[in-house]
Parts: structure tokens; sequence; C-alpha cells
């Protein structure tokens, strides 16, 4: 059975320094809404640290994980941290520690995600200084929580009987489907809607909403990244083969 490694304490912010492989990196909005958090809820995630040796017997605190709350503690010129010290382990550990901190969280569920932000909103609007997300995340939540499944298969039904009775009548465009619709709208911009199940509507929309997290503002600007990166995976010669068969 595993046991528990480390032990708790709070030590001095400025006996800590960084490690030099840590990939995690933050943009301006999220570093202040880390600013905004530690002021309003206070340090509650300790930083964790190893203890490397250095010459002439000198032991010094690398951080393993929480680099971004420890560079925030200095900002506002907090003289105490607390930490979890690992104590010595090897580079290697220490780097796989990192990486697994970093990333061994899970994913959301994008609509109770949705669901308890618009619950903490209606509760404290002041509660947007400091969730970690845009104008347009906090906008895209509250569509998906007031966004109900009922009636979407009997929208599935008209739509499919709508694409039979123009198949049936000769007026089906090529191209056009019970699950895709598509119109121009204002010059340049072209509406896309289609049909998904709601295990396909959520992934696409955690796909989305990490795309928009790197400075992608709209839902069809990260569509189109998606569609690009998947053309640029391909073959040239495959594509102009599928486009031809198509």
């Amino acid at each position: 059975m595993p046991e528990q490694r480390g032990t708790f304490r709070s030590v001095k912010t400025a006996e800590l320094s960084p490690n030099p492989w840590n990939p995690n990196v933050q943009s301006d909005l999220i570093a202040q809404k880390e600013i905004e958090s530690i002021q309003k809820f206070g340090f509650v995630d300790p930083v964790t640290v190893r203890q490397v040796s250095e010459k002439g017997g000198k032991v010094s605190l690398q951080i393993i994980d929480g680099e971004h709350r420890w560079r925030t503690a200095v900002k506002l010129e907090m003289v105490e941290v607390p930490v979890w010290d690992v104590g010595e382990i090897s580079d290697e550990d220490a780097k796989a520690l990192t990486d697994i901190m970093n990333n061994l969280r899970g994913t959301h569920d994008p609509f109770k995600q949705a669901a308890l932000v618009s619950e903490l909103l209606a509760a404290d609007d002041s509660y947007k200084d400091v969730l970690p997300y845009t104008s347009a995340e906090f906008a895209q939540f509250g569509e998906m929580a007031d966004f109900s499944w009922a009636g979407v298969g009997d929208e599935l039904a008209q739509a499919a009987g709508a694409a039979e009775d123009k198949t049936s009548s000769g007026t089906a465009q090529d191209g056009e489907d019970e699950a895709h619709t598509e119109r121009s709208g204002r010059s340049g911009v072209r509406e896309l809607a289609t049909l998904m199940t709601r295990e396909e509507y959520s992934t696409v929309t955690r796909a989305i909403l990490r795309v928009q997290s790197e400075g992608v503002k709209t839902w069809g600007g990260a569509l189109a990244r998606f569609a690009q990166d998947y053309l640029d995976s391909q073959n040239p010669a495959e594509l102009d083969e599928k486009s031809d068969e198509a």
C-alpha cells in the first residue's frame, strides 16, 4: 500500500526557487485571476517542493509544482507560503511529478462545468473576478446552462422528414442532408448548423473551449483550426482522391 511521502510546513517565499523544466505557462488573464483568487480565498494550495543539496552542504528548496502560485505570492509580498516538502528525490522523479501534477487532473464535463459556473454567478456575480475564464467563455457557459435536450429528438425527426420530402420532390440541393444546413449571412459570413448527439456536442465543446483559451475568439475560428489541422495532417494526394470520389 502506498505510504504518505513528505511533510507540510510554511517557509519563507525567498527560500524557494523555480525548476528550469516547468512547461506550464500562464496568460496575463489567468495570472491576474490567480492574484484575485489568492486575495479572496488566501493561499489554499501548498507549493510542492523537493530538497536539493548544494556545494558546501547547503540545502535549497526547488519547486516541483506551484511555481505560478509562488510567483503570485511574491508579487503580493507574502512573507511565507505553505509547502509540501517531498524531501530529496532524483531529477527524473521531480520532472515526472511536475508533468503528472500539471496534467493528472481529469477533464471537465462541459455541461456540469457550465451549470457550476452559472450557479456561482447567480449567487454572486463577483466570482467573475476570480474564475479563470474569459468573457466569451462566461457567455458560452450561460448558453450551455440554459440549453435543454428536450425536443432534440423531434428536431432530428423533423430534419430527416424535411430532407426526405426534398429528395422525393427533387428539390434537395447537392451536399444537403437531414443534419446539416448552411446559409449565407452578411457579406463574407456563412452560418453552419448541425445536429449531433450529446456525446458529440460534449467532445466538440471541450475542444473548442480549449482552443479559445489559446486566443481563438469564435467557435467558427476554432472549428476552422480543427479542420485545417486535419487537412495539414493528410497526404495531399489522398485528399484529392477523396474529393474526386465525393
